[in-house]
């Protein structure tokens, strides 16, 4: 028979695993609103002057605090610098985005295949077009994650008080 005290680690475990999930849930809404900054960033850059697709990428980045937009788009504003005869698309290609869901890459599509083709005006309505599908996302996203917030949490404390009273 295990001990009282192995029982309520068990139990913890299971709360932190509740808790851990939890957490890994907001992962999304965080890339989505990043994503929605960087985009504000370079709609604001390109209402000042005209940038290479290149810098205009690499000042939407400054003082991003979200680690995988950030290393994505770096990414791709350092292929596009390296070769300047590749279009936004092709830099950004199969590149692996697992924190957000084929309805967020969706919402985010057009920009690669429209940014950086056409006049400023049409860059402008393109951003303004992507931001409002990906506001949407972020409404859709903060309710779900509020949702599986609140499961993940009562799964963990009830997984942890089964497991404590099963192994006492």
């Amino acid at each position: 028979m295990p001990s009282p005290l192995f029982a309520a680690l068990a139990g913890l475990g299971c709360v932190w695993m509740g808790m851990a999930w939890a957490f890994s849930l907001s992962r999304r809404v965080r890339a989505l609103r990043a994503w929605a900054r960087v985009l504000a960033k370079m709609e604001a850059g390109l209402a000042y002057r005209t940038h290479t697709l290149e810098e205009l990428l690499q000042r939407a980045l400054e003082g991003e605090e979200n680690h995988e937009v950030f290393c994505r788009l770096g990414d791709v504003a350092r292929q596009m610098s390296s070769n300047p005869m590749l279009s936004l698309g092709e830099a950004m290609g199969d590149m692996p985005m697992p924190e957000l869901t084929p309805a967020d890459l969706a919402a985010l599509s057009p920009l690669w295949r429209g940014l950086g083709a056409g006049d400023s005006q049409s860059q402008h309505g393109l951003l303004q077009s992507v931001r409002a599908a990906l506001d949407a996302q972020i409404v859709a996203a903060a309710d779900k994650e509020g949702k599986d917030r609140r499961l993940a949490t009562t799964l963990g404390i009830i997984g942890g008080a089964a497991v404590f009273l099963f192994l006492l």
